[in-house]
């Protein structure tokens, strides 16, 4: 073999070698970006009889478990409204600690003393967010559950 066919093979492995360690980096890229990104969404159930219960479901769109170690409710005032106050109506029982599988959800209850006003006065102006601290993350994941009125 010559000179000019090794370095035509060096070249073209070269080549190889490179397309191949780009693709494979970008697949390393999907996976840490978009696969494995944590993805949750809510849903609601507001009643006005005494007996029924406010429910809010917590769901677990990604493939990997989420464990929540604290979390708050609160309703929050909209944009440029300077005004408007916050008004937190996190359970005093309870804003404990729970774990929400991949693809499923999770369910919060809120019963008799629990239960909060979600009338014109209050909503007017304002939204419900749902604060949840999550473990091994130093920013809450905050989601709109309620956009008021």
């Amino acid at each position: 073999m010559d000179d000019q066919t090794a370095r035509i093979a060096t070249t073209a492995c070269a080549i190889w070698g490179a397309g191949i360690s780009t693709l494979l980096g970008g697949v390393k890229l999907w996976e840490t970006f978009w696969k494995d990104r944590l993805k949750l969404a809510t849903t609601y159930s507001f009643s006005d009889q005494s007996d029924a219960a406010h429910e809010i479901t917590v769901v677990n769109l990604s493939g990997v478990p989420v464990q929540i170690c604290r979390w708050s409710l609160a309703w929050m005032p909209n944009s440029f409204r300077w005004f408007t106050s916050t008004i937190d109506v996190t359970p005093q029982e309870g804003a404990g600690i729970f774990t929400i599988p991949p693809k499923d959800s999770y369910a919060l209850y809120f019963k008799e003393d629990s239960k909060f006003d979600w009338s014109y006065r209050t909503t007017r102006h304002r939204h419900l967010d749902l604060t949840l601290h999550i473990f091994g993350r130093s920013k809450p994941y905050m989601l709109k559950v309620y956009a008021g009125r």
